[in-house]
């Protein structure tokens, strides 16, 4: 309670502002069906990105490294500290010199990508030094490959889940082609395994399906509030 009400009190004008036009979006892709899956995307959008602690992500589109960052309501863990927060964050033009710190973030130590990202948030030197004294520790991580599963490609790049005509063999994970759902998801590859194991063995119990696309205002609302608790 004490965490809501500390978001409530950060709240800007400015954020007041996109509260007010995500509701606008909303009410118009709901009540008067103008280009819903477009609108209410974008209304729910504005409203949560704008939420204290939400976990939305942020990106420094000014940031020679592209940097973005998630910081998710606190703790994020069950055994953290009320004093402790962590985030993460990545960078994508990795081989980039830095705007503040002169090299590339592939080059960089944990402690100099946190001084380059604390810089983008235009905070005096003063503070940054104060803030710097508290970290506990920055683990950087290079994933190659981590955006793949979002190149462009045909519908028939991917191979199915068992392909056709096999009886002891399928694939899973994010690199198989599953109608209707979206990768990047842990239910993705949970969903890849299902369909291996009841295919290939013979199991009748039916897979869950994909989650359809539903506009009804009393399942939006159901979804909102299952998502910030």
């Amino acid at each position: 309670m004490e965490f809501l009400w500390s978001g409530l009190l950060s709240i800007t004008w400015q954020q007041a502002v996109m509260y007010v036009v995500g509701a606008i979006l909303i009410y118009l892709a709901i009540e008067k069906d103008y280009e819903p899956s477009l609108l209410l995307p974008m209304g729910f959008g504005a409203i949560l990105v704008n939420i204290p602690g939400s976990g939305a992500l942020m990106t420094f589109k000014d940031s020679a490294w592209l940097l973005s960052s998630v910081v998710a309501a606190q703790p994020h863990f069950a055994n953290q500290p009320q004093e402790v927060t962590c985030f993460w964050g990545y960078g994508l033009y990795i081989q980039a010199d830095g705007d503040y710190v002169k090299k590339p973030m592939r080059d960089c130590t944990g402690q100099e990508i946190l001084l380059e990202y604390l810089h983008h948030l235009h905070i005096s030197e003063e503070e940054i030094a104060q803030l710097m004294e508290t970290v506990i520790n920055v683990i950087p991580c290079y994933m190659p490959v981590v955006n793949a599963q979002f190149e462009p490609r045909r519908y028939t790049d991917r191979p199915r889940v068992v392909p056709a005509g096999s009886k002891n063999f399928a694939l899973v994970g994010q690199f198989v082609e599953i109608p209707k759902d979206m990768v990047f998801t842990e239910e993705y590859s949970v969903r890849s395994a299902r369909m291996a194991v009841y295919t290939l063995m013979g199991v009748n119990t039916p897979i869950c399906p994909v989650t359809p696309y539903n506009r009804r205002l009393k399942v939006i609302l159901r979804a909102l509030k299952k998502a910030m608790t």
